[in-house]
């Protein structure tokens, strides 16, 4: 399951700086939102329907930013090493 939290992080990542406009960032969101529905991952999920919502108005990813702070703890705690 780490690996696949992992992609899913580092597609929220891509997806922040780079926004959900480029088609293969668009589908990692979503392969990432499916995998944490399953786990119970709101607070991200959240943050990837705010992504996937600003490339749909045409909102810059830089403007999307501010959805890490729903994040709080789970970007300041790395977990296990």
């Amino acid at each position: 399951m780490s690996l696949v939290f992992d992609a899913a992080l580092v597609a929220i990542d891509a997806g922040m700086t780079l926004g959900a406009g480029v088609p293969e960032i668009a589908v990692a969101l979503r392969d990432a939102r499916a995998f944490l529905d399953r786990v119970g991952g709101r607070p991200l999920t959240d943050v990837i329907d705010r992504i996937l919502a600003a490339a749909g108005d045409g909102v810059p990813a830089a403007d999307v930013r501010g959805a890490a702070e729903a994040l709080g703890p789970v970007l300041a705690d790395p977990g296990p090493a």
